[in-house]
């Protein structure tokens, strides 16, 4: 069997070209999906106010998101690629928020409320 341990991210990949598994890392995976999945269903019957059910809701599907492209699409092989895209997506979201905050908190049409 080849020696690919020098090789980053090389690892699974050649292990399954030589004949062996990767299936443990996928099961791995279907659990903490399985499990974050049961616990989204179990917060929906603890009747919560609607704001914090969904801030739970929605911090649990960025969860499973970041697991499935981690482990599916091999991100977690190009951490800075990553990182880079987490800091580009969060400069934006703050751009965004921080032109529609004078809507969000005035309201629309509230510069021309006083002429």
């Amino acid at each position: 069997m080849s020696d690919f341990s020098g090789v980053p991210g090389v690892g699974d990949e050649a292990r399954l070209h030589e004949g062996g598994s990767v299936l443990w890392p996928v099961k791995k995976v279907f659990v903490w999906l399985l499990v974050l999945t049961l616990v989204e269903v179990g917060v929906v019957y603890l009747h919560l106010p609607k704001t914090t059910l969904a801030f739970v809701l929605v911090l649990g599907a960025l969860w499973k998101a970041a697991i499935v492209v981690l482990h599916f699409m091999h991100m977690r092989i190009e951490r800075r690629l990553v990182i880079l895209a987490l800091v580009a997506t969060t400069i934006l979201a703050a751009i965004f928020v921080l032109g529609l905050f004078p809507d969000m908190v005035l309201g629309p049409g509230a510069e021309s409320a006083g002429g």
